[in-house]
């Protein structure tokens, strides 16, 4: 990984003389620093410091129109709760006044404080961490509720439209740009059964009709900040896809990422198992969290949530393995493979626990 360029650390409109940088984080997109700035007669800064990966975000400008009407928001809604200065990301702005910094190379840089006294964590480990978790990423979704203005802008078009990423994943076999389409037969094979059997469920549960609303889109544990000591839940991070879409699209990449024994590029998934308290408890704090605003159509389809992103995280990853690894970052020959075999075991899986869901959901 590059070194954080000299630029970046003057553009920002930070007290104190830099000190030092180093990478942090295992984001997929995004290359991100942890710097620490020293500030005369107090604590050291810290801050974060990203270049947006503008392949993936085509216009950083609206992304960051996004942010910042986001964060604005969340605050105005938790000013009422301890903590409240914690509760929402505090974007810090270039010299110039703009959100983000164009450096000699033509990258876009941004930069945040650090939330004080915070943690995130890589895996859930309870049920009550799941349900203040799930609980947490649906007050999110309840405090945006009434956001004042236009809809906010579509920062990755089409991101969770299932039918246009199996679409996608058919033109990269007959594309097959890296020379792989012939060895993903069984993969194939076993995505096109779980793909037809969302669509019987999908039909039966009447999901397609489900209201629109703005959510997060990629809710998993990692993008929540929790106080370190006594670990609640204060601020949700990594907002560049909060957008228009349903209540499926963040209960299903929470169960995604936190009911399996496994992580997300197991190569072992025959021995990939689905923790059932987690899986409930998930469900039960997020229709606690999405109290103020969940219908029963929503309710009903949310058990599909599961299945619906595993599936289609893992049609994601065989593309970009078809595609020569272009999206995703990988660690080792394969991964992104690997990591499409993992998810599309994890969709079968959770296609036999929709009872679990429902019976949390109902209250049984």
């Amino acid at each position: 990984m590059r070194e954080l360029p000299p630029g970046v650390t003057e553009a920002f409109t930070i007290e104190g003389a830099f000190l030092e940088a180093a990478p942090i984080g295992n984001g997929h997109i995004h290359r991100t620093f942890e710097a620490r700035y020293t500030v005369p007669h107090g604590r050291d800064q810290h801050v974060v410091h990203q270049e947006l990966n503008t392949e993936i975000f085509g216009d950083p400008w609206a992304l960051m129109r996004n942010v910042e009407r986001i964060c604005e928001h969340v605050r105005e809604r938790a000013a009422h709760l301890p903590d409240s200065e914690r509760r929402a990301l505090p974007v810090i702005r270039a010299r110039d006044g703009a959100p983000l910094y164009v450096d000699e190379s033509g990258a876009h840089w941004r930069t945040y404080a650090f939330v004080e006294r915070t943690v995130s964590h890589e895996r859930v480990v309870s049920a009550a961490q799941a349900e203040a978790t799930a609980r947490a990423f649906a007050t999110f979704v309840a405090q945006l509720d009434d956001l004042p203005g236009d809809a906010l802008a579509t920062t990755i078009p089409h991101f969770h439209d299932t039918p246009k990423r199996w679409r996608g994943l058919r033109e990269a076999i007959s594309r097959d740009a890296a020379g792989r389409a012939d060895g993903i037969t069984a993969q194939l094979a076993n995505a096109e059964a779980i793909y037809r059997w969302l669509e019987r469920e999908g039909e039966e549960r009447r999901t397609s009709g489900l209201p629109r609303r703005t959510v997060h889109n990629d809710c998993k544990l990692n993008n929540l900040l929790c106080d370190e000591v006594t670990g609640e839940p204060l601020c949700v991070i990594d907002l560049d896809t909060v957008m228009e879409g349903t209540v499926l699209f963040d209960f299903g990449e929470l169960v995604r990422t936190s009911t399996s024994n496994a992580p997300e590029d197991t190569t072992e998934p025959d021995a990939m198992r689905i923790d059932d308290d987690i899986l409930a408890a998930l469900a039960l704090g997020y229709v606690q969290g999405a109290s103020s605003f969940l219908t029963p159509a929503e309710r009903e389809a949310l058990p599909m949530a599961g299945p619906l992103l595993a599936f289609e995280n893992g049609i994601r990853f065989l593309t970009d393995h078809l595609d020569g690894d272009r999206y995703f970052r990988i660690h080792r020959e394969g991964h992104n493979l690997d990591r499409a075999n993992a998810q599309l075991r994890l969709a079968e899986l959770l296609t036999k626990k929709l009872d679990v869901t429902a019976e949390a959901i109902d209250g049984r």
